[in-house]
């Protein structure tokens, strides 16, 4: 998988290398020398020229806040921070990693949204957030800028998956949004996915797990989703896990667990199934076909 490939290889480049100064002093130019556009990197690394980008797919790589090919033309997007990276692959792809130190996004494929750290101007204390988004998804580790950054979001992973044309995503995956060590997975068509999500300082939303599958050439009638921790809501809640599965139902499935409360589990196998673990701490609900 290029993003796969992609990441390993700019894992190596970018230790003890000063990438940012580099990519500053390149000259661009328009010739092509290879449909690759992970050995246009090597080219810039060894002191060659960037050459124009010669794939079908529109792609674009940021490093410490420097774009590595032309924006001219270019409908894929990445922007990055200080000591982050982006990778947008693919036509109307975007990619921004930013708001903290060491935060990576990589979107791959046409209408792929990948976010990792904080997108608002200015913000800081979101360090080390990945998110990866593959087809027309979006995937959100950190702050998505949809409530006040009172505590930094860390340590956050966010992976969204899809298949189909786009624009609309298929799928999202929200991971952080005031809360650390979170973790959310949307796999499928109809899919959402949110681990984490907290208002306010005082109700911390950490260590939450969210994951949510569903068939992923047929959308089913209403979302398959899995909310741990804050949820929608934005209530905060910790240690709690949820867990969706709908691969072959039409009508689609829940699970919600926390939304305010901690350590809790709910988990829906199948389809029609509404499992919730909210209220209390230390809840459980577990529903399936047997």
């Amino acid at each position: 998988m290029v993003i796969t490939r992609g990441a390993a290889r700019l894992g190596m480049l970018a230790v003890g290398l000063g990438i940012g100064a580099a990519v500053a002093h390149t000259p661009v130019a328009s010739a092509d020398s290879s449909g690759d556009w992970l050995s246009s990197i090597d080219s810039v690394l060894s002191g060659g020229a960037l050459p124009a980008p010669a794939t079908s797919l529109d792609y674009q790589i940021s490093i410490d806040g420097y774009d590595l090919f032309p924006t001219a033309g270019n409908t894929a997007t990445a922007t990055s921070g200080i000591g982050d990276i982006a990778i947008a692959y693919g036509d109307n792809s975007v990619a921004a990693a930013e708001g903290g130190f060491g935060d990576d996004a990589f979107a791959d494929g046409a209408y792929a949204t990948a976010n990792a750290g904080d997108p608002t101007t200015g913000a800081t204390g979101n360090n080390f957030d990945f998110a990866s988004a593959t087809g027309p998804s979006a995937a959100v580790a950190g702050n998505d800028g949809s409530v006040p950054d009172t505590t930094g979001s860390s340590f956050d992973f966010a992976n969204s998956e899809s298949e189909g044309a786009g624009p609309i995503n298929l799928s999202n995956a929200v991971a952080g949004d005031n809360g650390s060590g979170d973790v959310a997975s949307a796999v499928g068509q109809n899919v959402d996915s949110y681990a984490g999500e907290s208002s306010n300082a005082a109700d911390p939303a950490n260590f939450d797990y969210a994951s949510a599958v569903a068939n992923s050439t047929t959308a089913t009638k209403s979302t398959v989703e899995a909310f741990a921790g804050g949820g929608f809501s934005d209530l905060g809640g910790s240690n709690d896990t949820a867990f969706a599965s709908d691969t072959s139902g039409t009508v689609g499935s829940l699970a919600w667990a926390g939304l305010g409360s901690n350590s809790d589990l709910a988990a829906a196998f199948g389809d029609a199934f509404h499992a919730t673990a909210t209220g209390a701490n230390d809840l459980f609900t577990i529903l399936g076909l047997s």
